[in-house]
């Protein structure tokens, strides 16, 4: 049932305003229950931030994907219980299935927004780009990844309107007064 090649597929979404986190629905597979397929509908955030893909404890069990029992753990609100677990979980796309491992957590999302959250893992199986406009926002995401976007190639800039900047490197200590090539930001004194 798992395809050794992906066929390819795309998705666009579009919203009016600039919302404060990316999400759109996704159907979720377990394939792992033999003849029974499960399968959800569901919100999933789109997360660059995030390592892996994050599934929240009610939709696997939904899914009937079966984890760890809560464990002692302690994070930022103090100490408390957390359920532990991964789940091997296919995202369906053209017709195809393009598999990927997510951790079982309490909850993705407090406010009950969306209960996926898809992270690098996946995302870095293909291309994203999103685009804001004065009045909307959009999300694109393909698989395979075409060739690379580079906007700097795209528009004509002026000479020193446009930088290649360092992707995922170690943390240096970049500085444009010592030459070094960084997005600058100004933060203006509040009077």
């Amino acid at each position: 049932m798992k395809p050794n090649t992906i066929k390819p597929f795309a998705i666009t979404a579009t919203t009016l305003g600039h919302p404060r986190k990316l999400h759109t629905p996704i159907t979720i597979l377990n394939i792992s229950e033999g003849k029974d397929v499960i399968a959800a509908r569901v919100n999933a955030m789109w997360d660059t931030g995030a390592e892996i893909c994050l599934i929240s404890k009610t939709l696997a069990e939904l899914l009937r994907i079966k984890f760890n029992e809560p464990l002692p753990g302690s994070g930022v609100f103090g100490n408390g219980r957390t359920v532990v677990g991964i789940a091997y979980v296919s995202l369906i796309g053209n017709g195809t299935l393009v598999d990927t491992y997510a951790a079982i957590v309490d909850s993705t999302s407090p406010s009950g927004e969306y209960s996926f959250i898809i992270g690098m893992d996946f995302i870095r199986k293909g291309t994203l780009a999103i685009s804001s406009s004065m009045i909307d926002t959009t999300l694109s995401f393909t698989i395979p990844s075409p060739e690379p976007i580079d906007f700097t190639k795209l528009n004509e800039f002026a000479e020193g309107a446009k930088a290649y900047l360092p992707l995922s490197s170690e943390r240096e200590n970049i500085c444009p007064v010592c030459g070094g090539k960084a997005l600058e930001l100004l933060i203006q004194k509040n009077d």
